[in-house]
């Protein structure tokens, strides 16, 4: 039981790692590129990410997690690499399937169709997450080797940004450095694997794949309903207003993401297959489980949130510079984000989903998108970023509420 403790605790901090790497550093550059670049530039560069951001909810699919429980469920490195390549070519599938659709869509919507240029780069980082599999380094235990590779990917994406980028002409070089160097890691760790795999190369199984399709749906139907109201809200504010404002919403939003990221999102990962593999063989030990992360997720989103609200004009203006005040109250407005999606995915994926009610968290995440959308479309074009930001809260509220009440009903059946 101690050695189980210390490997999670182990493995926490590797996933904490990873997304320190993925998210920290590109956010500890931010303050550089804002005072580099316009807020009118800054906002162009956060629109094209946030469109490529629907996309890699599809080209996912929730293999992040159905993918790492496939693999450790496999009895052989055999078993492991058929499910391994069948993974790439499902995701492989999805990403040219998304990338061919939202074309036509890009040449129609005229703020789409200004900002082509920074959407095609980051079709580049799409691409490079087909490939970076780190589902199956969670899988076998290899997650520090995962976190080291892509904490020096980042640290080579910041000196490229600051020694390129230096005016507004230059402000493509943020994307392709992030490109450039997302793609050359994906490489690097998909050979990594190949060698962990004994160097096997299968042809994707198509009932393999088509088995995973179907395994991942409810996680990539919640993951789609989700989308609607976090990423739209970015995008509906695009096009009420400028790019400026759309810089003072992501502002903020880059602060919540990261706090998110860093802190709550690595113990879902974690816990997922715990609990899972626990509630199987006794329901009532693995309730209990729950009922103790429950402790831990509200005192790490707590923290979170106070630190957040009451440091919020001290983050910005640090961050960001005194041109970016106006993200002040809309911060302070998202600082309990972090909590609230910490305890819907407690109740939701790790309690429904593990107990087989997927269907329950598809129609609460379809009651959140709702309410999301329109809170979002109601209060946006009004109060603008603020508007946004509250149109956000209001939906994972919401979700919380209804994943929380949801959960206790399930778990009286």
């Amino acid at each position: 039981m101690l050695n189980k403790t210390r490997t999670l605790v182990s493995d926490y901090f590797s996933l904490s790692l990873v997304q320190f790497s993925f998210y920290l550093i590109p956010f500890f550059v931010t303050p550089y590129i804002v005072r580099t670049i316009s807020p009118n530039h800054y906002g162009m560069l956060e629109l094209a990410t946030n469109f490529v951001a629907y996309l890699t909810v599809v080209v996912s699919f929730g293999f992040d997690i159905t993918g790492s429980r496939a693999i450790l469920d496999a009895k052989t490195i055999s078993e492991q690499s058929r499910i391994f390549y069948a993974i790439i070519g499902a995701k492989s599938l999805l990403f040219a399937a998304s990338v061919l659709l939202s074309l036509p869509l890009i040449f129609i919507a005229s703020p789409l169709h200004e900002i082509f240029v920074p959407i095609v780069i980051n079709f580049i980082v799409l691409a490079a997450s087909v490939i970076t599999p780190v589902w199956y380094f969670q899988a076998v235990q290899r997650l520090p080797f995962f976190a080291r590779t892509n904490l020096f990917a980042k640290i080579i994406y910041a000196i490229i940004v600051v020694a390129t980028v230096k005016t507004n002409d230059t402000y493509l070089n943020i994307p392709l450095a992030n490109a450039g160097t997302m793609l050359l890691f994906a490489v690097y760790v998909l050979w990594e694997a190949y060698r962990n795999m004994g160097r096997i190369v299968n042809v994707p199984d198509r009932i393999w794949m088509f088995q995973l399709l179907k395994e991942g749906m409810p996680f990539f139907l919640s993951s789609v309903m989700i989308s609607l109201y976090t990423t739209t809200c970015m995008f509906v504010l695009g096009l009420y207003s400028s790019p400026t404002r759309v810089a003072f919403y992501s502002a903020a939003a880059k602060v919540i993401t990261v706090s998110q990221a860093v802190v709550i999102m690595p113990i879902a990962r974690l816990i997922f297959p715990v609990i899972g593999d626990t509630i199987r063989n006794d329901f009532q030990k693995g309730y209990k489980q729950i009922r103790q992360v429950l402790f831990v997720i509200i005192g790490l989103g707590g923290a979170v949130a106070v630190g957040l609200f009451f440091g919020a004009r001290v983050i910005v203006i640090v961050m960001f510079g005194a041109e970016y005040e106006p993200s002040i109250p809309v911060l302070r407005i998202l600082c309990i984000v972090p909590l609230a999606v910490g305890l819907s995915n407690l109740f939701g994926i790790q309690g429904l989903i593990n107990m087989g009610f997927d269907r329950w968290l598809f129609w609460a995440t379809v009651a959140g998108a709702i309410v999301g959308l329109l809170s979002n479309f109601l209060l946006t074009p009004m109060f603008q970023e603020v508007g946004a930001a509250g149109s956000l809260v209001i939906a994972e509220i919401v979700m919380a509420i209804l994943t929380y009440g949801l959960f206790r009903r399930a778990s009286r059946i």
